[in-house]
C-alpha cells in the first residue's frame, strides 16, 4: 500500500465489517455512525469528519448514538495532492455538513502537531452491533499524510475494514481518522489512516467556525475549552444570558486567537438555564431545564346532553314550529 490510489481501491472493495474488535465499550456523543457501516466525529456543531469512501454506498445520513438520523446537505473533499512517492490522488477524507446541529457534551480538540511515531494512540469505531468501542494501538510509521498502526499484542484489540472514518487520538488530541485495516504476516493486525495536520487548510476552509461542546450541566464554576477552526485570527466576542456569568478565562479579551488555538471561558451558574454565546449563531446551552408536558385541557361540550336537554338550535326549532301552528289556526 504505497499510493493513495491503492488505498482507495482497497477501501472501496472492502465490505463493511466490525469496527474495533476486542476493544472496550465506551460512550461518547461526538462519535457517531456515518453513512453505511462507518464512523465519524463531530466538528463544530454541524459538521462530521469521516472517510471519503463512506459515501460510496450512497449513505445520506449520519446517525447519532440515540438512533436519530440527521440529513446531510453537503460533502467536501480535499484537493488532489502528491504523496511521498509523487502519486497524485484525493485523500480518503471528507467533511459532511448537516442540515441541523448535533447536541454534544463530548469534544475532541484537533492537534496542532504531527503524530509521534513509536507512541500509543487510541482508536474508536462502531461494531456490527452498533456499539462504540475503543482500543489502544501503537503508531509505527508516518508518511506525508498516512499513519500506520498495529495492535499492541495479539487479540488485545484492533480495527478492521468497516471501522472507516473513526477518530484516532494521541495524548487525548485528535490526530487522524482510520481508513483501512489489514492483517500482517506475523499475526498482528495492522491498520492505517490519514493525519489531520496536513489537512488543516481543508478543515478550516470548510468549517470556519468555533469547535465546542454545545451543552453543559453544572452548578457553581466550570471551565469550558473552545477551539478556533477559523481560517483567520478571530477575537473574543462572547456574551451570556440567563443564569450564566463569565468570570474569567484565557479567551476573554483576546483579539488574535489563531487557527487551531484553544482557549477557555470560566463561567458560573446557580444551576438554572442560560447560554454562553461565542457568536450570535454559536452557543453553549447551560443547565437545560426540561419543561413539563402540559396537561391536556378538557374540551368544551357541544350539542345536547342526555336526559332531554336541547341546544340552542333545538329550542329555536321548537319556537318556529309553535308559531307556525298558531298561524294555521
Amino acid at each position: 500500500m504505497r499510493t493513495k490510489v491503492a488505498v482507495l481501491l482497497s477501501l472501496c472493495i472492502s465490505q463493511s465489517a466490525f469496527a474495533v474488535v476486542g476493544g472496550s465499550s465506551t460512550t461518547l456523543d461526538n462519535v457517531i455512525e456515518a453513512g453505511y457501516g462507518c464512523t465519524g466525529t463531530v466538528l463544530g456543531n454541524k459538521y462530521i469528519i469521516t472517510a471519503r469512501h463512506c459515501a460510496n454506498g450512497g449513505g445520506d445520513t449520519v446517525i447519532i448514538q440515540n438512533g436519530v438520523s440527521l440529513g446531510v446537505t453537503d460533502r467536501y473533499l480535499p484537493e488532489p495532492t502528491p504523496d511521498d512517492w509523487g502519486n497524485v490522488g484525493i485523500s480518503d477524507v471528507s467533511i459532511w455538513k448537516l442540515k441541523e446541529p448535533i447536541v454534544t457534551r463530548d469534544i475532541f480538540y484537533l492537534s496542532k502537531n504531527q503524530p509521534v511515531v513509536e507512541s500509543n494512540v487510541t482508536a474508536y469505531g462502531y461494531g456490527g452491533d452498533r456499539v462504540l468501542n475503543s482500543t489502544t494501538l501503537k503508531l509505527t510509521e508516518r508518511s506525508k499524510e498516512i499513519i500506520s498502526m498495529v495492535e499492541l499484542t495479539p487479540s488485545l484489540g484492533y480495527t478492521e475494514p468497516g471501522d472507516s472514518g473513526g477518530p484516532i487520538l494521541q495524548n487525548n488530541l485528535f490526530i487522524g481518522i482510520n481508513t483501512n485495516g489489514i492483517e500482517d504476516v506475523d499475526g498482528l493486525n495492522k491498520s492505517s489512516g490519514y493525519q489531520l495536520k496536513p489537512l488543516s487548510n481543508f478543515i478550516l476552509t470548510h468549517i470556519n467556525s468555533w469547535h465546542y461542546p454545545t451543552i453543559a450541566k453544572f452548578t457553581g464554576n466550570k471551565t469550558i475549552t473552545v477551539q478556533s477552526l477559523h481560517v483567520n485570527d478571530v477575537a473574543d466576542s462572547a456574551y451570556v444570558d440567563g443564569d450564566v456569568a463569565i468570570t474569567g478565562g484565557t479567551c476573554v479579551g483576546s483579539s488574535n486567537i489563531k487557527p487551531l488555538d484553544t482557549c477557555t471561558y470560566e463561567i458560573q451558574s446557580n444551576g438554572e438555564e442560560g447560554h454562553l454565546y461565542l457568536t450570535p449563531d454559536e452557543n453553549i446551552l447551560i443547565n437545560e431545564q426540561v419543561k413539563p408536558t402540559p396537561e391536556p385541557q378538557p374540551q368544551p361540550e357541544t350539542g345536547s346532553k342526555s336526559g332531554g336537554s336541547f341546544g340552542y338550535l333545538g329550542l329555536l326549532s321548537l319556537l318556529i314550529l309553535s308559531f307556525s301552528r298558531r298561524n294555521k289556526r
